[in-house]
C-alpha cells in the first residue's frame, strides 16, 4: 500500500511539474528575473556579415569602421520566468550594437545609470531545458549550449565556454584596477523570432563591477565561429566584470511584421 502510495504520489508530481512547463511553453512569456556572475566582453568585427544578420530594420553603430559585438557571459545562480524559478542557469548571449534613440532610464537603487543601449541579437544559447521550454511559444528559444565557466574576479583570470563539441571560445586579462560600484544600465534587444518578425526584449539591470574594463584576449575555436558572423581566430577584447548583476527583463514585444 505504502509503494502504491509512493508510486501515486511521485506519478501525481512529475504530472504537476512536466504539464506546468508545458503550459509555459504554449504562451509567451512576459518577464524575466536573475541574478548572475558575468563577464561582457566587447570586440570589433568587419561589418559586412553582421549588417546582413541585422537586416534592414536597423542601423548598424560602428566605430572606425567596424562593427561593435559584445558578448555576454552569464553564470546564473538565479533564474525566473514569469514568477516560476526554473533552476540555475548559464547563458550566452552575442548582440551588435545599432543605432537608437536618446534615452535615460534611471535603474533604481544604482547610484549610476547609464544611457539606454540599443542591440540586435544574433545568438543566445542556454544550458538550461526549461528555459528553452518556456520561450517556445514566443519563438525566440535559446539554443542549447554545453557550459560555462567564468573566473573568480581576481587577476590574472579569463573563462571559457563551450557551445557544442566543435564550437568553443575562451577569453584571458591580465591586469585590472578594481572598481566596486554599483552601476545601472537599460538593454533594448531586438531579436527576430523563427517567423521573421522582429521581437523586442527590455532589460534593466544593476551590477556590482568588480574591476574598471580591462583590456584581453578572446580566442574562438571551430569551424563556424561564433553566431554565423565572427569567425575563429584571435582578437582584442575589453573586458567588463559584474560579480554579481541583478537583471529584469520584459519579453516578447513584437514591433515588425515578417521579414
Amino acid at each position: 500500500m505504502k509503494s502504491s502510495r509512493f508510486i501515486a504520489g511521485g506519478l501525481l508530481l512529475i504530472y504537476f511539474v512536466v504539464g506546468h512547463v508545458a503550459a509555459q511553453s504554449e504562451r509567451h512569456p512576459s518577464f524575466e528575473w536573475k541574478q548572475c556572475d558575468e563577464d561582457v566582453l566587447g570586440l570589433r568585427v568587419d561589418p559586412s556579415r553582421v549588417r546582413d544578420a541585422v537586416g534592414s530594420e536597423h542601423t548598424l553603430m560602428l566605430e572606425d569602421g567596424q562593427a561593435m559585438i559584445a558578448i555576454f557571459i552569464q553564470d546564473c545562480s538565479q533564474y525566473w520566468i514569469d514568477g516560476t524559478n526554473l533552476g540555475p542557469n548559464q547563458m550566452i548571449h552575442v548582440l551588435a550594437r545599432i543605432e537608437g534613440p536618446e534615452d535615460l532610464r534611471p535603474v533604481v537603487g544604482a547610484p549610476h545609470s547609464q544611457p539606454t543601449m540599443y542591440w540586435f541579437g544574433l545568438f543566445t544559447g542556454s544550458t538550461n531545458a526549461r528555459d528553452r521550454e518556456a520561450r517556445m511559444a514566443s519563438r525566440t528559444a535559446p539554443e542549447p549550449i554545453v557550459a560555462v565557466s567564468l573566473g573568480a574576479p581576481e587577476y590574472p583570470r579569463g573563462g571559457s565556454a563551450t557551445i557544442a563539441s566543435d564550437e568553443s571560445f575562451s577569453w584571458s586579462i591580465e591586469s585590472a584596477e578594481p572598481s566596486v560600484r554599483l552601476l545601472g544600465v537599460d538593454h533594448d534587444v531586438y531579436v527576430r523570432d523563427s517567423d521573421g518578425s522582429l521581437v523586442l526584449k527590455r532589460i534593466q539591470a544593476i551590477g556590482r563591477m568588480v574591476a574598471v574594463p580591462s583590456p584581453g584576449v578572446l580566442n574562438i575555436q571551430g569551424e563556424t565561429g561564433l553566431a554565423g558572423v565572427i569567425g575563429a581566430g584571435q582578437y582584442p577584447t575589453l573586458v567588463y566584470t559584474f560579480f554579481p548583476v541583478w537583471a529584469r527583463a520584459t519579453l516578447g514585444e513584437t514591433r515588425t511584421g515578417e521579414r
